[in-house]
């Protein structure tokens, strides 16, 4: 079979780039198509051009990740700008897919998922997933597996076996044990302080359950205590209420002689209050007369005061039609000055719309690439046929008139002035372009614009001289009614006049009226006098009666107050009963709750124990799990010694590939001294004896390097599950420059398209020409003066 059709039957079942598409992404701002079209590639360019920001734009699409991201506070809008975007084709497990991400105008992010051409439908969120999952790999798997970088390589010769061991577990991912120690060991701690806390809580509750237990027979021996008081206040209740029934009878017995006390007592406080009624009122008509003779003084003097009140109104109010008629005149010319100021501006607002159209209007012809107008673009345009025709017409009559020198020589002359004429007619054709329709339209637009400001400061002209008319026409009117400022003073002092003098005629009236409410009070103050003469006789015949009921009334309210005090008494030992028994029932009850609090933290401490003993058991498993199972001597070397054989294989037959059968053997050990761990290489030396890596020269350690990275690559893209068949290979520059002979170069290359057996697409990423000519498909990358990234198709 030939190494080609070997290549067609390889199973195409995991991730085969097909095309790269990229804009804004880094410095490639310009859209950028990259097809990989070919099994065996080659990207060259000088350092810095971009050709590893060709990686960084397939993990961008993939996982939204970069190796520039990947470091301390580099964002993922720092690599891709705002309306940039990268659309990633591949194929996998037979189907081709298209996955573009990018960022918006808006800065929002964005991410499109097809299979065979028809969308997968759902968020960014839910895409990422099944990215993933088509993949096969999260972002490092994939970036292991499908990128071979030179700073890899390099690291797998490192001098320090621990170091390698870095670089292999970081491949493998044989680095997530060293974080599950680490999650172990932070577990284990926090165990430890839950253990601790709860073995603190323990001893506290087991103190407090002590102490509840002590409170117990106090609390007892309170209660009892309650219930002897309890007995004694009962006792003296009773003695209490034999008192409080004695003193009642005697209440009782005094009781009859209370109710006429309190009859005679009404009667002589009735009394009392008609004669002090009765003086109030003789006292009061005393007072009315006193004031009627004083109103009628007064009323002479405000007769006096207002007789002329009925001139000074008259004479008020036909000045103050005059001024209201003057107001109202006012009034109307201002409307009219308002309306006036108003036209004005309206007019100056349309005339201001109008000059500002003008001004943008000019602005436009200031803009416009010509400075013909469509009428003279036609004109030119009709006279350069003229004259082409007049210049064609010349050259046949010359051919006509060959024999006839004169004429010839005028229609010569003649030529000669009309291709100048066509010159100049030439030169000012060039200025025709589509502007020239525009030019023709806008100078319309100004003439009609010109127009309409004419016609409006006519209208205002005319509108203005209206209003002003009707303005000098209210002022003659105005001025014709006479009402100057000395017309003014005199209404003032008019008004203050009339409104003191009808102050004073209200007060006359008010005088009128209270003399006709007092009337005649002599006849009613000798009826009052009378009437308290005949109370004050009734009152004396009843003060002799009174006072022999007094000393029983006396009798009769010590008797009553010494029950209230007796019943109050009562009320103050019933008081303290109920506050004693309702205290002793408090306790009871705080006696059961206390009872029933220690029952439940005997409880508690219980659970308290098997939590303990519990947490115990997990801080067991956590140290087994950090210091036996995922230590480097657990698991990890466990996973290396399974590994290990088979790439120690693969990488003896890479070597001797590359070194033309020089160097066939190539042994991978994991080793432990003194706590640290690590890897070491030994290679077969041409002497037949095993040596460490370091002891080969430069570019012998770059064969062994690249022997062995090639090997890893091979081994991770062929890991089913978590990593998936990977069918496309980067390598990234390879630390080529360190091969010191053009034969060992060219067993690199030839090693790299056996890799093709494996491997669906090689690409490799290099600077040197030499290399970059042996493939069949070859891209150069190169910076443009303005910093662009670009890419051109060289074969």
């Amino acid at each position: 079979m030939k190494l080609e059709d070997f290549f067609k039957v390889v199973t195409r079942d995991g991730f085969i780039i097909e095309e790269l598409e990229l804009c804004k992404f880094m410095r490639y701002l310009d859209k950028t198509r990259i097809k990989f079209d070919r099994k065996f590639m080659v990207i060259v360019g000088k350092t810095g051009a971009g050709k590893t920001s060709i990686l960084d734009a397939i993990t961008f699409a993939l996982y939204k990740r970069t190796s520039r991201t990947d470091l301390s506070g580099v964002k993922i809008e720092d690599v891709c700008k705002p309306g940039g975007y990268v659309k990633l084709r591949f194929l996998s497990h037979g189907d081709e897919y298209e996955v573009e991400r990018g960022i918006k105008l808006s800065s929002q992010p964005y991410l499109i998922l097809k299979k065979n051409g028809k969308r997968i439908e759902g968020n960014i969120k839910e895409l990422d997933a099944e990215i993933e999952n088509i993949i096969g790999l999260d972002y490092v798997g994939f970036r292991n597996s499908t990128f071979i970088r030179q700073e890899e390589m390099k690291e797998l010769g490192s001098a320090k076996g621990s170091e390698r061991l870095e670089i292999f577990q970081k491949l493998f991912r044989l680095d997530v044990f060293e974080k599950a120690k680490e999650l172990a060991d932070e577990k284990l701690r926090k165990v430890k302080e839950d253990i601790k806390a709860r073995e603190n809580l323990l001893e506290r509750e087991i103190s407090r359950l002590s102490k509840e237990k002590e409170e117990i027979p106090r609390r007892k021996e309170e209660i009892e205590n309650l219930s002897k008081r309890i007995i004694a206040i009962l006792k003296n209740l009773e003695e209490k209420q034999k008192e409080i029934e004695d003193k009642q009878k005697e209440v009782e017995t005094l009781s009859k002689k209370h109710e006429e006390f309190i009859k005679i007592r009404t009667k002589f406080e009735h009394l009392a209050k008609l004669i002090d009624k009765t003086k109030y009122e003789l006292i009061k008509a005393q007072n009315k007369r006193k004031e009627a003779q004083n109103l009628i003084e007064l009323k002479k003097e405000l007769e006096n005061e207002i007789k002329d009140i009925d001139e000074i109104r008259s004479e008020k109010e036909k000045l103050e039609k005059i001024k209201l008629k003057k107001e109202s005149l006012i009034k109307e010319k201002s409307i009219h000055e308002k309306n006036l100021s108003e036209l004005m501006q309206k007019y100056r607002n349309r005339k201001k719309s109008i000059l500002t159209k003008i001004e943008l209007e000019n602005r436009r012809i200031k803009n416009l690439k010509t400075t013909l107008s469509k009428e003279e673009a036609f004109f030119l345009l009709r006279n350069e046929g003229a004259l082409n025709e007049r210049i064609t017409r010349i050259d046949k009559e010359i051919t006509w008139l060959k024999d006839n020198i004169k004429l010839i020589n005028e229609l010569i002359r003649e030529k000669e002035e009309s291709k100048r004429e066509l010159n100049e007619i030439s030169r000012k054709i060039e200025l025709i372009n589509e502007d020239c329709f525009v030019l023709s339209e806008i100078r319309k637009r100004l003439e009609e614009l010109k127009n309409e400001l004419s016609i409006i400061e006519n209208e205002e002209k005319s509108e203005r001289l209206k209003i002003i008319e009707k303005i000098k026409d209210y002022e003659q009117k105005i001025n014709s009614l006479g009402f100057d400022s000395e017309k003014e003073r005199r209404l003032y002092e008019l008004s203050k006049k009339l409104h003191e003098k009808e102050n004073k005629r209200r007060e006359f009236e008010a005088i009128l009226k209270k003399l006709g409410e007092i009337g005649n009070v002599d006849e009613e103050i000798r009826n009052k006098a009378k009437e308290l003469s005949k109370l004050k006789e009734e009152r004396n015949e009843l003060e002799e009666e009174y006072q022999k009921l007094k000393e029983f009334e006396e009798r009769y309210n010590k008797a009553k107050k010494e029950l209230d005090e007796l019943k109050g008494e009562e009320r103050r030992i019933e008081s303290e009963l109920i506050k004693l028994k309702g205290e002793k029932r408090v306790r009871e009850e705080e006696l059961e709750r206390k009872k029933a609090e220690i029952e439940k933290l005997a409880d508690e401490i219980k659970e308290l124990k098997k939590e303990l003993e519990k947490l115990r058991e997990d801080a067991e498993i956590y140290s087994l799990l950090k210091d036996k199972i995922f230590h480097k001597r657990g698991v990890v070397m466990h996973a290396l010694n399974q590994i290990l054989p088979n790439l120690a294989r693969e990488t003896s037959e890479n070597l001797m590939d590359l070194t033309d059968g020089r160097f066939t053997s190539v042994k991978l050990a994991p080793y432990e001294s003194n706590n640290r761990y690590g890897i070491k290489i030994k290679v077969v030396g041409v002497d037949g004896i095993p040596h460490d890596v370091q002891e080969f020269s430069g570019g012998e350690k770059t064969q062994i390097n690249a022997a062995l990275r090639f090997a890893i690559a091979k081994e991770l893209a062929s890991i089913k599950g978590s990593y998936g068949r990977m069918k496309t290979l980067f390598i990234d520059e390879g630390d080529l420059g360190s091969l010191d002979t053009e034969g060992s170069r060219e067993l690199f290359v030839r090693k790299l398209f056996d890799m093709g057996k494996f491997f669906e697409k090689i690409i490799l990423i290099t600077h040197l020409s030499e290399v970059a000519e042996k493939f069949e498909g070859k891209l150069r990358v190169y910076m443009t003066e303005e910093g662009k990234s670009r890419v051109e198709v060289l074969r």
